[in-house]
């Protein structure tokens, strides 16, 4: 063979290659994001294995995702917000003991050799996990929405506008508790805003100060969860 049929067999070869990695590229499909199935969002989870009286085994599953070749979950412990991270998960379930009498928050998302940097995400979903001997669970912890964390906001006629929304695993009627301060969000709070119905409130505020404030949920058969305290700045 000479030099140059060995030139144009090696070109020959290298396009070929070129062009099996761009067809398998163009024709692999981006990953989605996955569909959770259970634990069910905002429910007890009442399908898990006891393993004592202070651990569960949970499983979590959801909805193959196309073009997902792996996938990583997330669990999150509300109360303590210790978190957790299992990667590389082959299948579309895992499972995992978690210590009972805690509500938990968990997503999934999709991982792709094609496009490693496309991690699409599962929607955030929470579950109560039962202890023994208890009949009715607490609400979740608060999610505190508006004022975003650490933002700047403007008082309006000397007020700001405070949003948050929760929701109980039973179903019970729920009211709420503001703290809310200048020093750290944990003072006591004032007496009118000691019986919320609402998941909205405005409020007092001065400019060119930070705020800190949480929220306490409350049913009616006096089970509780506080929030996370968050902060903003009001501008001048």
């Amino acid at each position: 063979m000479n030099k140059l049929q060995k030139y144009f067999t090696l070109n020959c070869i290298f396009f070929l290659a070129l062009t099996i990695s761009c067809s398998k590229d163009a024709t692999s499909a981006k990953p989605v994001a996955p569909i959770l199935i259970s634990p069910t969002n905002g429910d007890n989870c009442n399908t898990s294995q006891i393993i004592n009286s202070s651990q569960s085994t949970v499983e979590f599953t959801w909805e193959v995702a196309e073009g997902a070749d792996l996938y990583s979950l997330y669990i999150t412990n509300l109360d303590t917000q210790q978190s957790a991270v299992e990667s590389d998960i082959k299948s579309n379930s895992f499972t995992r003991n978690l210590t009972r009498g805690y509500p938990y928050q968990w997503y999934v998302q999709s991982i792709s050799d094609a496009y490693p940097s496309e991690k699409p995400t599962s929607e955030f979903w929470n579950f109560y996990l039962p202890s023994d001997g208890v009949s009715n669970s607490p609400p979740f912890p608060a999610n505190l929405v508006s004022p975003a964390p650490a933002s700047e906001v403007e008082v309006i006629e000397g007020l700001v506008k405070l949003v948050w929304s929760t929701n109980d695993p039973d179903n019970d009627q729920v009211s709420y508790i503001l703290y809310f301060d200048t020093v750290d969000g944990l003072q006591s709070p004032d007496e009118q805003y000691t019986d919320l119905t609402s998941t909205s409130i405005e409020i007092s505020a001065e400019p060119d100060k930070v705020y800190y404030w949480r929220i306490y949920s409350r049913d009616s058969f006096q089970n509780g969860s506080f929030s996370q305290v968050h902060s903003f700045r009001t501008s001048k």
